[in-house]
């Protein structure tokens, strides 16, 4: 829902706190129609903020309920600013049901940013404490094992990154909804659409597994002799585009599916 109205807001302004507005006026319209008594529910817009000092980090939440008011509407969406000034750029913003995070888990990807971990060893450190999350009771069977990440750099005419993470083996990729950079031509809208690996091409993605377990392809190898051996360099695969239908089309241009054993990774450009 947020990706098809930061579209649709976005073809009246490209600028950042505006669009904001917009787009919390037009979720809170939205949800004010669901009929599920329980419409929790959080965004998170994280990016770069261009001025005079250069390249910004800034993070919102757009939430109806992570506002500090439990009393408020659930038919109300707020925008909660964050700043990221932590030592060392070492931030972790998290949403939504938290209750199943430990201390440690936020801890251990905080130390990985400080020591410089690339960010496909931050991803899979992610996609750890998700994993992790999701198996403990207090999880509530509300946080999921699939997930994506997003890599955008300070440079935006560089390549934008996306990886899936799954906890099952699977030939299909799911990108991210939108993704919106501003380069000095003018701003581009990069959507997402399914990216499905071709005939007769490995999985796309294939979930870790203990060294010594089977890989979960099914080749019958240990995984640490199959999948396990291709965390790097990235396996070349080929691919097939299904693009959804408006409002989210696909733009941009896509350039590669790769898959490195527990995951599979899309750069766009």
């Amino acid at each position: 829902m947020a990706s098809r109205y930061a579209l649709r807001v976005g073809a009246k302004t490209q600028e950042i706190y505006p669009l904001l507005d917009e787009l919390r006026s037009a979720a809170s319209s939205a949800i004010a129609r669901l009929n599920d008594p329980d419409r929790r529910l959080t965004f998170v817009i994280v990016g770069f903020y261009y001025d005079v000092n250069g390249a910004q980090p800034r993070a919102w939440k757009l939430t109806n309920w992570e506002h500090g008011n439990g009393a408020a509407s659930m038919d109300d969406f707020h925008l909660v600013s964050h700043t990221l000034d932590e030592p060392n750029n070492a931030f972790v913003l998290t949403a939504g049901n938290t209750s199943a995070l430990k201390d440690r888990d936020i801890e251990g990807v905080k130390d990985g940013l400080r020591d410089g971990v690339p960010p496909h060893g931050i991803e899979a450190k992610l996609h750890q404490v998700i994993r992790d999350a999701s198996n403990r009771s207090q999880s509530q069977n509300l946080i999921g094992q699939q997930c994506n990440t997003c890599t955008i750099r300070r440079d935006p005419n560089q390549v934008i990154e996306a990886t899936y993470y799954s906890a099952n083996v699977t030939h299909t990729v799911y990108g991210v909804n939108s993704v919106v950079a501003r380069s000095p031509e003018g701003a581009t809208v990069i959507s997402g659409s399914i990216l499905s690996a071709g005939p007769g091409s490995p999985p796309a993605v294939v979930p870790k597994s203990s060294r010594n377990a089977p890989c979960a392809c099914g080749s019958g190898e240990k995984y640490k002799r199959c999948h396990g051996r291709l965390a790097y360099p990235y396996l070349p695969m080929s691919y097939s585009e299904e693009s959804k239908e408006p409002p989210y089309p696909l733009s941009g241009k896509w350039v590669c599916i790769t898959g490195r054993g527990a995951a599979a990774h899309v750069g766009a450009a």
